[in-house]
């Protein structure tokens, strides 16, 4: 059944909160149990893994949901064409992937990579072309169906806890991984069954928007593994990178929450412009900034002032050191989580070349700085280097799609969220806890007072109320609204 553009992120919502709730309680869990040693090489294993399985996984299936969601007699074709183009595609990353072990081993000063670079090696045919299936569903909007085979992803992970537990250490993580891989792309294959539409389709479209979008996806899966490889490079010390690797994914982890506001707009925005619809394409990208900004500046803020408690409430006291980079790496984040959300609006108006550039640009920066911080600073100098690079490749995008779409936000949305923000920044700049046990109740507080600041503002408004209820299924709505 299809879903709006409304419901269709309510649903991927729901499926992002459980991957990021499934998600975090496995990285907790393998932190607890492996300790910031074996952590660290833990977080190289993963950091590699996501760089060459988010390079499929971005390039043709962006391709295919565009592509379906504009011509859904076609879709029958597109979905064949791609996955010939996409099966190339990861038998090429393979080969290089598999070939590179030793090399890729000797960089990382660590012989045991050899061995863990070639048995991940197998996830990149299975996020490959799982992935092709899960674009089909976004495309013709199945989101719904689309969220499952990410929950069912995000729960079969959880294996990876028991595997750990059971004594294979590193290698009961990777195998734990694999099979919920696996398990998803069974599951979207079979909601892919029933494919319709067999009109003829040109394969040279998919190929060349696709091959931009996957440079795009080089680099925008490249930079987030930039600084821990870097650390793993320069210092040599895998309790260092255990530390780095704990803020990072504390940090990941409002990426990949707001990151989901932004999941609809590639198929919307190209529908939109297709039926020349400018103030409906308008509104999803100035709607989509404004929410953004409503919970990235308030987040980073506070996150940056109970950084060392944030990191020892997570993964315990023997990881508070980890609160010094998160103090940083927090905004950097934030300013990627909304490039990611501008490079998508890019991408839904046909302008992936753009992104490309962007991102290798930023890429490119991240790289230099890590080289030129990292023996100057440590683990802090990394994250540093993230968070400047992220803030220069936000500016360029601003700048292109404001010339695109010519809107961004509203500038007086920006003052008043800033301002709510800044209140309880300071707020939390005094707040002296007995524990960080406590740190919770301390969130829920802050946040709960931002949104009551938001309303006294009138920067949350009743169309903003509307909103919500028209999300939530009429058999669940009560008279809150």
């Amino acid at each position: 059944m299809r879903t709006g553009v409304g419901k269709g992120t309510l649903y991927l919502l729901i499926a992002q909160v459980i991957f990021l709730a499934t998600g975090y309680a496995t990285q907790i869990a393998l932190g607890r149990f492996m300790g910031p040693e074996l952590y660290g090489v833990w977080g190289v294993v993963l950091g590699l893994m996501s760089i060459v399985m988010l390079i499929p996984s971005s390039g043709v299936p962006i391709a295919v949901s565009k592509f379906i969601s504009c011509n859904e007699k076609s879709a029958g074709s597109i979905l064949k064409e791609s996955l010939k183009i996409q099966l190339a595609l990861c038998a090429v990353i393979f080969l290089i992937y598999f070939s590179s072990a030793g090399l890729i081993a000797t960089a990382l000063s660590d012989e045991r990579f050899i061995f863990y670079v070639r048995l991940t090696s197998v996830s990149i045919f299975l996020v490959g072309i799982g992935s092709v299936y899960s674009g089909y569903l976004n495309g013709v909007r199945h989101f719904g169906k689309q969220s499952l085979v990410s929950i069912v992803q995000s729960l079969t992970k959880l294996t990876a806890i028991l595997l750990v537990v059971l004594g294979l250490g590193v290698l009961g993580a990777v195998f734990g991984y694999l099979l919920s891989y696996l398990a998803s792309l069974l599951l979207a294959l079979w909601f892919s069954r029933l494919v319709t539409g067999d009109g003829k389709f040109e394969w040279r479209k998919i190929l060349y928007f696709s091959m931009s979008v996957i440079a795009y996806s080089v680099f925008s899966n490249l930079f987030p593994n930039i600084d821990i490889l870097m650390i793993k490079s320069l210092l040599r010390n895998d309790t260092l990178v255990g530390y780095y690797n704990s803020a990072s994914t504390i940090g990941r982890l409002f990426y990949f929450l707001v990151g989901t506001l932004f999941a609809t707009l590639i198929p919307a925005i190209s529908v939109s412009i297709a039926a020349g619809n400018q103030k409906k394409t308008i509104k999803y990208v100035t709607s989509s900034i404004r929410y953004s900004l409503m919970l990235l500046i308030p987040i980073s803020l506070v996150v940056s002032a109970t950084a060392s408690d944030l990191a020892s409430f997570v993964y315990s006291s023997a990881f508070a050191q980890a609160g010094e980079p998160l103090s940083i790496f927090i905004f950097g984040v934030s300013f990627f989580t909304l490039l990611g959300g501008l490079a998508s609006m890019l991408i839904g108006a046909g302008k992936p070349k753009q992104c490309m550039l962007i991102l290798g640009l930023v890429c490119l920066l991240s790289l230099v700085l890590n080289f030129l911080l990292i023996p100057v600073m440590g683990i802090k100098g990394a994250a540093l280097a993230s968070t400047i690079s992220s803030f220069l490749g936000l500016v360029v995008a601003s700048y292109y799609v404001a010339r695109e779409f010519g809107c961004l936000v509203s500038g007086k949305s920006i003052i008043r969220i800033s301002l709510a923000s800044l209140l309880i920044y300071l707020l939390s700049r005094y707040i002296v806890l007995p524990s960080e046990l406590l740190l919770p109740l301390e969130y829920t507080f802050l946040f709960g007072l931002y949104f009551v600041i938001l309303v006294i503002i009138k920067e949350w408004t009743k169309e903003d109320f509307g909103i919500i209820r028209g999300l939530i299924p009429k058999r669940f709505e009560t008279n809150i609204f």
